[in-house]
């Protein structure tokens, strides 16, 4: 086979996931971005649509649930980011030093920190309600034997957010975890072994050797972390449905109430995930960018 035919068929073979890609993500955004500019209701089917300009921006910027929305989802996403990836990089720290010389151990144990985030966010979701239940939930019936009242976990408006958060922290973590340990396993044992000669304490060698060395696969990890972060919906919907109140209401939730389960803003609601696109794009550019910059410093 020729380079020129090969290239060819290389092309070929992409082309299918690059149609399906337009087709079902730069159509629907494109779609949604029209929408933003008119007036459509679609509790009014017959309502003839006019284009109002950035109407529908300025209104939903101004709404005072897609603001206390959007805070939410930053919560969520930046709280559950934060927490799987120091969970992870503590757990990765237990199997470098503990279980790296017993491989039985850590094959198994690699694959129990594997199957949360194979488990199906919805099943997680009625899991962990599930747990959470102040009647039936194992949680609180061990506060019971400890002594201690019931709690309304998913109920009170001061620890929902919380409990939702710590429930997606614990079904990434383990994931986080396992690639954190890679990056240990990669970096050259001579540093460990001059760092033990002179005496570093654990706490120097986190500082000096570990960190520096996993910079570039912390920030990696951090950044595919929060791209599912930014996909709650069936977690929080299943588990709270954004509330008590709309205490655990994220812009996602907020935008499906606004376009289809209360008001039928179809219009409203695409400026909303236009802005929400844009802050998504912002974001990932940032963390990239510091990725690089990390990355030429090495």
């Amino acid at each position: 086979m020729t380079i020129k035919s090969r290239d060819r068929l290389l092309k070929y073979l992409v082309a299918p996931a690059i149609i399906f890609s337009f087709v079902a993500g730069v159509l629907p955004m494109l779609y949604a971005l029209r929408n933003s500019f008119y007036n459509i209701n679609v509790r009014l089917p017959m309502q003839t649509e006019r284009f109002i300009g950035i109407t529908n921006y300025r209104l939903i910027l101004g709404d005072n649930r897609f603001q206390a929305s959007l805070r939410n989802s930053i919560v969520f996403s930046l709280e559950g980011t934060l927490g799987a990836v120091l969970l992870g990089l503590a757990i990765a720290l237990f199997l470098y030093y503990f279980l790296r010389n017993k491989p039985l151990l850590l094959t198994g144990l690699s694959t129990m920190l594997l199957i949360p985030a194979l488990t199906g966010r919805i099943s997680v979701a009625y899991i962990w309600r599930l747990l959470y239940d102040p009647v039936l939930g194992l949680i609180n019936h061990v506060l019971g034997l400890l002594g201690f009242g019931t709690v309304e976990f998913l109920s009170n408006n001061n620890i929902a957010m919380q409990s939702v958060v710590f429930t997606d922290i614990w079904q990434w973590s383990g994931f986080a975890a396992l690639f954190l340990y890679a990056g240990l396993v990669s970096i050259p044992r001579e540093y460990f072994e001059e760092a033990q000669v002179i005496g570093a304490s654990f706490f120097q060698r986190l500082r000096y050797i570990i960190i520096p060395n996993l910079k570039g696969l912390l920030l990696a990890v951090f950044l595919l972390k929060f791209m599912i972060s930014l996909r709650n919906f069936d977690l929080i919907s299943v588990m709270t449905g954004g509330g008590p109140g709309t205490a655990t209401e994220t812009v996602d939730m907020y935008l499906y109430w606004l376009a289809v389960g209360g008001r039928g803003l179809l219009s409203r609601a695409s400026a909303g995930a236009i802005i929400m696109l844009v802050i998504t794009i912002v974001s990932f550019m940032i963390i990239i960018n510091l990725y690089q910059r990390q990355k030429v410093g090495e």
